[in-house]
């Protein structure tokens, strides 16, 4: 295991990344370390409640993980990611 993911995923964002590689393994691995830390040990109480608390939304925007760009070539106009979510 490579944090949250294992070396398939490691190996199949070398492929489709390429040099630029390394800065999506360091996303994915602090968004992995953020998740299993804030996100995981309420998770099932979270699951059976049927919502997501606001505090691991704010939690989300100081991290910086919401501030992500979509690239126009998805045609999502290089929109932000959770961008109509705010804390």
């Amino acid at each position: 295991m490579v944090g949250f993911f294992g070396l398939e995923q490691k190996e199949l964002v070398q492929m489709m990344y390429g040099s630029a590689s390394e800065d999506y393994l360091l996303l994915l691995e602090s968004l992995g370390d953020f998740f299993e830390k804030e996100i995981e040990p309420t998770a099932r109480q979270t699951d059976l409640k049927a919502e997501f608390p606001r505090e691991n939304i704010r939690k989300l925007f100081e991290q910086g993980f919401t501030s992500m760009g979509t690239s126009p070539r998805w045609r999502c106009v290089g929109r932000r990611v959770l961008a109509q979510l705010s804390p």
